[in-house]
Protein backbone atom coordinates (compact mmCIF):
# COMPACT_ATOMS: atom_id res chain seq x y z
CA UNK A 1 0.00 0.00 0.00
CA UNK A 2 1.25 3.49 -1.20
CA UNK A 3 1.80 6.61 0.67
CA UNK A 4 -1.49 9.21 0.50
CA UNK A 5 -1.66 12.92 0.79
CA UNK A 6 -3.61 12.69 4.41
CA UNK A 7 0.06 11.17 5.29
CA UNK A 8 1.87 14.04 5.28
CA UNK A 9 -1.23 16.84 5.42
CA UNK A 10 -3.84 17.26 7.94
CA UNK A 11 -6.73 19.11 7.14
CA UNK A 12 -9.30 20.98 9.78
CA UNK A 13 -12.60 21.22 7.96
CA UNK A 14 -15.33 22.85 9.96
CA UNK A 15 -18.61 20.95 10.80
CA UNK A 16 -20.55 23.29 8.62
CA UNK A 17 -18.43 23.16 5.69
CA UNK A 18 -18.08 18.90 5.47
CA UNK A 19 -21.70 17.97 5.27
CA UNK A 20 -20.83 15.05 2.33
CA UNK A 21 -19.13 13.26 5.29
CA UNK A 22 -22.16 13.05 7.06
CA UNK A 23 -24.43 12.31 3.74
CA UNK A 24 -26.10 15.22 4.09
CA UNK A 25 -26.14 17.98 1.28
CA UNK A 26 -26.14 21.66 1.45
CA UNK A 27 -26.96 24.19 -1.62
CA UNK A 28 -23.49 25.74 -1.28
CA UNK A 29 -21.21 24.15 -3.37
CA UNK A 30 -17.80 25.34 -0.98
CA UNK A 31 -15.59 24.27 0.99
CA UNK A 32 -12.76 25.32 3.48
CA UNK A 33 -10.06 25.01 6.61
CA UNK A 34 -7.49 24.86 7.66
CA UNK A 35 -4.44 22.81 6.45
CA UNK A 36 -0.48 22.00 7.44
CA UNK A 37 2.24 19.22 7.10
CA UNK A 38 1.57 16.85 9.74
CA UNK A 39 5.55 16.69 10.41
CA UNK A 40 5.43 20.02 11.45
CA UNK A 41 6.96 21.70 9.25
CA UNK A 42 5.91 24.79 7.87
CA UNK A 43 4.47 25.99 4.68
CA UNK A 44 6.72 27.43 2.19
CA UNK A 45 6.23 29.14 -1.67
CA UNK A 46 6.67 25.66 -2.86
CA UNK A 47 3.86 23.50 -0.88
CA UNK A 48 1.19 26.18 -1.89
CA UNK A 49 0.01 24.38 -5.15
CA UNK A 50 0.03 21.44 -2.90
CA UNK A 51 -2.31 22.45 -0.22
CA UNK A 52 -4.34 24.14 -2.72
CA UNK A 53 -5.05 21.02 -3.79
CA UNK A 54 -5.09 18.79 -1.04
CA UNK A 55 -9.37 19.76 0.46
CA UNK A 56 -12.16 17.53 -1.31
CA UNK A 57 -13.93 18.57 -3.83
CA UNK A 58 -16.40 22.21 -3.07
CA UNK A 59 -19.28 19.73 -5.10
CA UNK A 60 -19.59 17.12 -2.79
CA UNK A 61 -21.67 19.30 -0.66
CA UNK A 62 -23.97 19.50 -2.85
CA UNK A 63 -24.35 15.82 -3.95
CA UNK A 64 -22.69 15.85 -6.56
CA UNK A 65 -19.69 13.01 -5.38
CA UNK A 66 -17.22 10.73 -7.69
CA UNK A 67 -14.58 10.85 -9.44
CA UNK A 68 -13.84 14.51 -10.96
CA UNK A 69 -11.03 14.60 -12.89
CA UNK A 70 -8.92 18.13 -13.40
CA UNK A 71 -8.32 19.43 -16.92
CA UNK A 72 -6.25 22.32 -15.58
CA UNK A 73 -5.10 23.74 -12.16
CA UNK A 74 -3.62 27.41 -11.29
CA UNK A 75 -2.08 28.48 -8.40
CA UNK A 76 -0.44 31.81 -8.51
CA UNK A 77 1.87 32.54 -5.35
CA UNK A 78 1.72 35.69 -3.72
CA UNK A 79 3.94 35.83 -1.07
CA UNK A 80 5.88 33.23 0.73
CA UNK A 81 3.75 32.10 4.07
CA UNK A 82 4.43 32.80 7.79
CA UNK A 83 5.00 29.63 9.80
CA UNK A 84 1.79 28.00 11.04
CA UNK A 85 -1.79 26.85 9.37
CA UNK A 86 -2.89 27.80 6.03
CA UNK A 87 -6.62 29.32 6.15
CA UNK A 88 -8.38 28.37 2.83
CA UNK A 89 -11.71 28.78 0.72
CA UNK A 90 -12.69 27.42 -2.11
CA UNK A 91 -15.93 27.65 -3.92
CA UNK A 92 -17.68 26.73 -7.17
CA UNK A 93 -20.27 29.02 -8.70
CA UNK A 94 -21.54 26.66 -11.78
CA UNK A 95 -21.61 23.02 -12.54
CA UNK A 96 -22.37 23.47 -16.64
CA UNK A 97 -21.59 21.85 -19.68
CA UNK A 98 -20.62 18.31 -17.38
CA UNK A 99 -17.48 20.72 -15.96
CA UNK A 100 -17.00 22.96 -13.34
CA UNK A 101 -14.75 25.33 -11.68
CA UNK A 102 -13.48 25.76 -8.33
CA UNK A 103 -11.96 28.95 -7.07
CA UNK A 104 -9.68 29.48 -4.02
CA UNK A 105 -7.54 31.90 -1.65
CA UNK A 106 -5.15 30.71 0.46
CA UNK A 107 -4.12 33.02 3.52
CA UNK A 108 -1.36 32.34 6.25
CA UNK A 109 -1.53 32.96 9.60
CA UNK A 110 -0.86 36.04 9.98
CA UNK A 111 -4.09 36.77 7.75
CA UNK A 112 -2.01 37.42 4.32
CA UNK A 113 -3.62 36.47 1.37
CA UNK A 114 -0.45 33.81 0.11
CA UNK A 115 -2.25 31.95 -3.31
CA UNK A 116 -5.13 32.28 -5.04
CA UNK A 117 -6.02 29.25 -7.10
CA UNK A 118 -8.65 28.20 -10.13
CA UNK A 119 -9.42 24.43 -11.26
CA UNK A 120 -11.40 23.10 -13.98
CA UNK A 121 -12.36 19.88 -13.63
CA UNK A 122 -14.85 17.82 -15.21
CA UNK A 123 -18.09 16.98 -13.65
CA UNK A 124 -17.70 14.15 -11.14
CA UNK A 125 -18.12 10.76 -12.06
CA UNK A 126 -18.82 7.31 -10.00
CA UNK A 127 -17.12 5.39 -12.94
CA UNK A 128 -13.76 6.30 -13.32
CA UNK A 129 -12.87 4.74 -17.06
CA UNK A 130 -16.18 6.63 -17.53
Amino acid sequence: MGIGLVDHVELRIPHALGAFARGEVTDGAAIGGWARFRDGRPPDSRSLPLLADAFPPTVFNIGLIGWMPTVQLSVQVRRRPAPGWIACWFETRFVTGGMLEVDGTLWDSERQPVALARQLALEPRTDPAG
